[in-house]
């Protein structure tokens, strides 16, 4: 995103606003969740419960590894 301003001498001054990083990494963490999710209830559904251990698993490692990396980053 980016906004304008021009000043009274008529030069235009382009301000560059990223998103914030707390916005990308809750994003982020709301993704990896309901992908977890959807592979839990696979899992459950056919019988299969260690998919459903593994995507708890793989959920909470990635979501700790966003939330290191991102601490890392401030």
């Amino acid at each position: 995103m980016s906004t304008d301003q021009i000043h009274l001498s008529g030069v235009v001054q382009r301000q560059e606003t990223a998103i914030p990083t707390s916005s990308l990494l809750l994003l982020a963490i709301v993704i990896v969740g309901v992908v977890a999710m959807g592979v839990a209830v696979l899992g459950v559904v056919t019988g299969a419960f260690w998919v459903t251990i593994l995507a708890g698993l793989t959920s909470a490692l990635v979501t700790a590894t966003l939330v290191f990396r991102a601490q890392l980053g401030e």
